[in-house]
């Protein structure tokens, strides 16, 4: 029987290169120490993920991270994966975890237990991040649990949620009980200062007024002055028409201007990996059909081009940046035939099947109206979803 397996990109707290520390966001984190929670909401691209990643770096907290995606929407199957990563990352500890309730109404006590017990695992002194909690829909009943376990957080521990959106209604209450803090998209925007300090580190060599036109034209946007201060370097024509102060302008032309910057190799590459949402070197070899993918995907990351990578000492994965990924999709429905694309997401499919991620490949396949594998995919792992109680999951396929 197949095994779902865990994922590294999912569990594991991304590597960083080439990033400025932002102090004085890192003070507005430690002001809500207090507090059981923070929920950090921004934008695609404005440093939510890196903000989190380097204040834990930079102050040595012990973390546990787990990405969300949409089937974590499903109870059971949160519950079932947070466990694991919870076992994962502290596998030599005396204190259980709960298991999952042989009745589906009991799964907000439940829900109260395992966090209690992670907590004592690391003695409190632990950082659970839940990065793209947008991927939860609004009608997910996940919403109400994780307000529920913010009361379960000892201090000095903490929950950290990471999203585009703001929290949802179910935590007005804890919002109310000084029980959550926020940080919102106008206080992630850069500062003109740290637009400065990125473009030394990237060795942009750019004048002080091109930094300026840089900052001023972003907006404050993150990705979108990082992006722009790659084209801009002076072995390129900076200009004018660049800079324009609307989102979608903007995002078009920085996002073609990079693309179009990298070899050939390197753009067939991306368009053939685009449609996971995290990539091994195995499937990122087979979907590329490039024998050197792990050194292309290594070389992106450690030049921050909006890949991250996630490395265990064992193994890596990697994920690409929504507004990467998001472009090249674009760019391959634009340039491949509709066949060609088809045959890419089966494949997508196949491979993720494979490797233990039958929900995504189900989510691939049924976007794509691909119903003979959806329901192999289906009828070769129904049994273990049911074994370990997601029951739930197996009904909406």
């Amino acid at each position: 029987m197949p095994q779902t397996t865990l994922s590294l990109a999912k569990t594991t707290q991304p590597a960083l290169s080439l990033v400025v520390d932002r102090p004085a966001l890192f003070s507005r984190i430690e002001d809500s120490a207090a507090m059981r929670g923070i929920w950090i909401q921004g934008p695609a691209g404005a440093g939510k993920t890196t903000l989190v990643a380097s204040y834990l770096q930079a102050r040595s907290q012990t973390a546990l991270w787990y990405q969300l995606d949409s089937a974590d929407s499903d109870v059971s199957s949160f519950m079932y994966f947070l466990r694991r990563t919870a076992i994962k990352h502290r596998a030599e500890s005396m204190v259980a975890l709960p298991e999952a309730p042989s009745n589906p109404g009991d799964w907000a006590a439940c829900a109260r237990r395992l966090f209690r017990a992670i907590f004592q695992r690391y003695e409190g002194q632990l950082v659970i991040v839940l990065d793209n909690y947008e991927s939860i829909p609004p009608h997910s009943s996940l919403h109400a649990l994780l307000a529920l376990a913010l009361e379960e957080v000892p201090r000095p521990g903490k929950l950290m949620f990471v999203s585009r959106a703001e929290a949802p209604a179910n935590f007005a209450r804890a919002r109310a009980n000084s029980l959550l803090a926020t940080i919102g998209a106008d206080e992630l925007r850069l500062s003109q200062d740290e637009c400065r300090k990125i473009a030394q580190l990237r060795r942009a060599e750019l004048t002080a007024e091109d930094v300026e036109r840089i900052f001023q034209a972003s907006a404050g946007w993150v990705t979108g002055a990082i992006l722009m201060l790659e084209y801009a370097r002076p072995t390129r024509r900076l200009s004018r028409s660049a800079f324009q102060t609307d989102g979608g302008v903007l995002y078009d032309y920085v996002a073609l201007e990079v693309f179009s910057g990298f070899d050939e190799r390197t753009r067939r590459f991306l368009l053939n990996v685009c449609w996971p949402r995290r990539l091994s070197v195995t499937i990122a070899e087979s979907l590329g059909a490039d024998s050197m993918a792990r050194q292309l995907l290594l070389n992106l990351s450690r030049n921050n081009y909006f890949v991250a990578e996630r490395d265990d000492g064992d193994s890596c994965e990697f994920t690409l940046h929504p507004l990467l990924r998001e472009f090249l999709q674009i760019q391959a429905r634009k340039t491949l035939s509709e066949s060609a694309v088809a045959a890419q997401l089966r494949r997508t499919a196949e491979l993720l099947a494979q490797a233990g991620q039958p929900e995504e490949a189900v989510e691939l396949l049924a976007d794509a109206v691909d119903w003979e594998p959806l329901e192999a995919v289906i009828g070769a792992h129904a049994k273990e979803l049911l074994l370990q109680g997601r029951h739930t999951v197996l009904a909406g396929w």
